[in-house]
């Protein structure tokens, strides 16, 4: 009888364990979230802020990405 009552106190702190995980768990989920979206607000207000050099940035390497885009067709077509 003396082990059954040392299983049950054993039992309880765990159950309190798992609270106590469950809970701490909850908040470091949250904290990503929050992590996440400021990340995404940053990104978003990086483009408000640079939108002149970006489009500097996209024609300057929209003739390399055409190209790159005529070298796969190239490839696709040779290994036919």
């Amino acid at each position: 009888m003396a082990k059954k009552k040392a299983k049950k106190k054993e039992k309880e702190p765990e159950i309190e364990e798992d609270q106590d995980e469950e809970s701490s768990g909850f908040f470091k989920k949250a904290l990503k979230v929050i992590i996440g979206l400021a990340l995404i607000a940053a990104g978003v207000g990086s483009y408000w802020y640079w939108w002149p050099e970006l489009l500097l940035v996209v024609k300057g390497c929209l003739g390399a990405f055409v190209a790159l885009i005529g070298l796969i067709v190239v490839m696709i077509a040779w290994s036919d």
